[in-house]
């Protein structure tokens, strides 16, 4: 038989070819006694060697090794031959190769360059994203291009701000992104003329560009102002601004003699940021040419440190000057504040200023407009107005207003259920007492308790902590010494028979709430026509007796013609105040559970824990204190969509009208809430939410 590989001739016996030491082929042949297998021709088909193109023909001369370092001819060696008859059999079929192929396990070095691909891949698919962040993270960091993107994303940085002068007393910044990004016209539109605003334009520029132009005067809610601007400079809002106005935008105002009362205003400093600084150029320039076609007002060029100034010349009035700085556009009143502006690299600009870099510090994020005021300024006014005015508000901090205020900063926001204002104060604890400090620090902690327990269709409350406290700020305000106050409460008690003072006020500890709930019936329902009733709900101390206060009343009952009845209601025992055949009671009042209230409907008032009923169920109150910043309890809460609605139930059909014009300005509002809280030793913050109404 011949091997199929070299077609070299062997017997019929061989089973490996003396040549190539590859196995021969065999043949079966049917028996009587099974399956013989006998040499004969080859059932594979011929399997072409490695190397040659066509299989070599009988006779050929083509050497062909057996195994490494042998030649046709030669004996395969007995060591060599156990391996070879390990080998497996040739593939039948190309298809049988590839199996073969499949089937055989990867090598130790195949498999660690495929883990090595592997991690190579994965390290390329986490490590370029990772590296590109990181990279993006160091720029913004290190701000090498003076960006301050930092700044812009959490609401610290404003560029008109930081060429303001350093005594500037009052300063207005606008975050022109915010203000555009929010659709602040939905909050100023409801309180218009109800023409659309922003929303009527197109584009999603810095600046929002009219859908139609030759209308933009008539379908936005700012038209009167627009259209001053166009008719003093020749420039028309937004066309000629958008292609260069920048982010943020700033009014400085400079004072005379500020921190007294002769305090006088000295001059406006107008800054705009500027993204493209050649167009920003061009504007100036036209609208300097604009200005003097349409009034006659010349100007002069002048340089200062490289920088083009306009000084406009308008006689005896006063004069104006303008440039663009870097990426700033100034107006200010003269050339001498514009140099002043252009040399702030000298520290002196406002941002560097104590107080008004800590006030940054706290404001929010989302910002779209600020009002700076200094200490000077607050002084001034404080001298003259804020005491009396601020006792009612905050008694603890009206009579030190002139000790402890510094600077002031309030911020308004454009939120999705409408608008916000965050008011941050620094103060000065340093003049007050240790007690003094403790009860400021009482004074901004939310009544929590007293809060739950008021009635769900509540629609007006003001709440503290302390109500003792409320009575002291109000007498402090109200009687000049401690001998005036005690003359008066004296003189009161002979008059209605107890102490209010010693058996009532002293008494009135914690907690406390002024609520308004609608009631038909009562003092306002019966004497005013409205239908409301207003209650006091308060804390007492744990020794707090009422019979001292009804054994008066029902003294001077005898007097005075007053009649004190009590019923019971829901298990407590209420009193009511009314006259001598006059059926409507005049007040109620009542105390159990450690409260005290007083109201003038007895219907209205509750003392025992609200549960499924209680105000912080109502889907408004939710809503306004959803809108406040995170831990804020509203401490003034107006739900004032539900109060005009019960209102106009009580007023007569031919009145209604007049009554809806009254309070046209206010119905766009659906509530406000407003809380307050120490931030720290020295910063005080008030927040205020204004909840638009549903259309």
């Amino acid at each position: 038989m011949k091997c199929p590989y070299c077609n070299q001739e062997h017997p019929d016996h061989a089973k490996f070819c003396e040549n190539t030491g590859k196995p021969l082929p065999k043949v079966e042949r049917a028996t009587m006694w099974g399956i013989d297998e006998t040499p004969g021709e080859t059932t594979p088909p011929f399997q072409q060697p490695v190397g040659q193109d066509t299989p070599p023909e009988e006779g050929s001369a083509t050497p062909v090794t057996s195994a490494e370092g042998q030649f046709p001819g030669e004996a395969v060696p007995l060591s060599q031959m156990e391996s070879l008859l390990s080998e497996p059999a040739p593939p039948s079929s190309p298809q049988e190769t590839e199996a073969m192929q499949e089937a055989e396990p990867p090598t130790q070095l195949e498999e660690a360059s495929k883990t090595h691909t592997r991690w190579w891949l994965l390290g390329g698919c986490i490590g370029v994203p990772l590296a590109i962040l990181l990279l993006l993270v160091a720029l913004v960091l290190i701000d090498p291009f003076k960006l301050h993107l930092l700044g812009r994303l959490n609401g610290q940085y404003d560029a008109a701000a930081e060429v303001m002068p350093a005594d500037t007393g009052l300063y207005v910044g606008i975050n022109i992104g915010n203000a555009i990004l929010t659709h602040a016209d939905r909050v100023i539109s409801p309180f218009t003329s109800g023409e659309p605003g922003i929303e009527a334009y197109s584009g999603s520029g810095y600046l929002a560009v009219p859908a139609n132009p030759s209308r933009s005067l008539q379908t936005d809610p700012y038209g009167d102002l627009f259209q001053v601007i166009e008719d003093e400079t020749g420039m028309i809002f937004p066309d000629d601004f958008t292609p260069w106005v920048g982010q943020y935008a700033g009014i400085g105002m400079l004072f005379d003699n500020p921190g007294n009362v002769s305090m006088t205003l000295n001059g406006e400093i107008y800054a705009i940021e500027v993204r493209s600084p050649s167009k920003a150029d061009a504007f100036l320039r036209t609208m300097m040419d604009n200005m003097k076609d349409l009034h006659s007002i010349d100007y002069q060029l002048q340089t200062y440190k490289g920088v083009t100034i306009y000084e406009q010349s308008l006689g005896n009035y006063p004069s104006f000057a303008y440039c663009r700085d870097g990426r700033m556009l100034l107006r200010a009143p003269d050339i001498e504040t514009l140099q002043t502006i252009i040399d702030r690299q000298n520290g002196q600009a406002l941002v560097v200023q104590q107080e008004y870099s800590q006030l940054v510090g706290t404001r929010p994020r989302d910002w779209s407009a600020s009002l700076y005021v200094s200490k000077d300024v607050i002084g001034s006014v404080t001298d003259q107005e804020l005491p009396a005015g601020i006792a009612l508000a905050s008694p603890l901090v009206g009579p030190y207003a002139n000790l402890i205020w510094n600077s002031m900063m309030v911020n308004a926001s454009v939120i999705r259920q409408g608008a916000r204002l965050d008011m941050y104060i620094n103060i000065d604890t340093s003049a007050l007492s240790e007690s003094a400090r403790q009860e400021l620090q009482s004074a901004y902690t939310a009544p929590t308790q007293v809060i739950q327990m008021l009635p769900e269709n509540t629609v007006l409350y003001l709440a503290s902590p302390q109500f003792d406290q409320l009575m002291q700020g109000l007498f402090s305000s109200a009687f000049t010494d401690e001998s005036e106050q005690s003359a008066f409460f004296d003189s009161l008690e002979q008059e209605i028979g107890f102490s209010l003072q010693g058996d009532l006020l002293d008494h009135l500890t914690g907690e406390w709430a002024l609520y308004a709930v609608p009631s038909a019936h009562g003092l306002l329902a019966d004497q005013m026509g409205l239908d409301m009733a207003v209650n006091l709900l308060a804390r007492t101390d744990p020794g707090f007796d009422l019979q001292p206060v009804t054994e008066g009343l029902n003294k001077l009952g005898i007097f005075s013609g007053l009649l004190l009845s009590s019923q019971q209601q829901n298990g407590v025992t209420y009193y009511e105040i009314s006259s001598y055949g006059d059926p409507n009671p005049v007040l109620a009042f009542g105390a159990a559970n450690g409260y005290f209230t007083l109201g003038t409907d007895l219907g209205s008032l509750q003392i025992e824990p609200q549960d499924n009923s209680s105000l912080a169920n109502a889907s408004n109150y939710q809503q306004a204190v959803d809108a406040l910043p995170e831990n804020l309890q509203p401490t003034v809460y107006i739900d004032l969509e539900t109060m005009l609605a019960n209102l106009r139930q009580g007023i007569p059909a031919d009145e209604l009208k007049d009554f809806n014009e009254s309070v046209s300005a206010v119905a766009p509002i659906a509530s406000i809430a407003g809380a307050g809280r120490l931030v720290s030793d020295d910063i005080l913050q008030g927040s205020v939410v204004v909840i638009l109404a549903d259309k």
